[in-house]
């Protein structure tokens, strides 16, 4: 949601923002050092398993062992860990210049705001994203809720990413499905009342 928001255009204004939020922080420069990963890393890109599965095939590789990936599966994310590891044998060499590389292409990479990729999983991650959708399309023209969105996006993430670490513990994701939609919700309330004010200006001495 958070690189659906911000643009590289950007990257000063939340740079500086990361910098006055987290001064008082004994370790400051690592959260503003993920604030930057998180809203502008490059080149970030998500493929289903079976999509490196069978790339890796393409360049000569067999699959024989697999990490925090079970069952390997479509995106999901009642089951997913933080990160999941493939592991693959080359079977023979290829020359990898020959190689289409299509399969792994940015056209290629999963849209986690899709519904319908979704549909039989939690209905809160369906509720959230359609919230989302809804909140982003108040935003377009209000800078300030939106960097005030993305840093409370952040801060559902890093409570328990960065804090708790369980990333190096091996643990399953939580997503805190209420918070996330809590914080869209707030951000709809506070876009129809500006809105509102804007609509009552007309009324207003000059």
């Amino acid at each position: 949601m958070i690189r659906d928001l911000v643009s590289k255009d950007e990257i000063d204004e939340y740079y500086l923002a990361s910098q006055l939020l987290y001064s008082n922080r004994h370790n400051q420069g690592f959260f503003v050092e993920h604030v930057m990963e998180y809203f502008f890393a490059p080149y970030i890109y998500l493929y289903e398993p079976r999509t490196y599965i069978e790339f890796m095939n393409v360049l000569g590789f067999r699959i024989v062992g697999w990490a925090h990936l079970n069952p390997i599966s479509s995106i999901n994310h009642e089951a997913d860990y933080h990160s999941g590891v493939l592991i693959f044998k080359r079977q023979h060499k290829v020359d990898a210049s020959f190689v289409c590389t299509e399969l792994i292409s940015p056209e290629k990479s999963v849209d986690q705001l899709d519904m319908s990729l979704h549909k039989n999983q939690n209905p809160k991650m369906l509720e959230a994203i359609s919230t989302y959708k809804e909140a982003k399309s108040l935003l377009r023209n209000n800078k300030m809720l939106k960097m005030a969105l993305c840093f409370g996006l952040f801060q559902i993430i890093s409570s328990d990413n960065i804090e708790k670490k369980f990333p190096i513990k091996g643990e399953k994701i939580k997503p805190n499905y209420d918070g996330l939609i809590q914080l869209l919700r707030s951000v709809t309330r506070k876009s129809d009342k500006k809105q509102m004010l804007n609509n009552y200006k007309m009324y207003l001495p000059n």
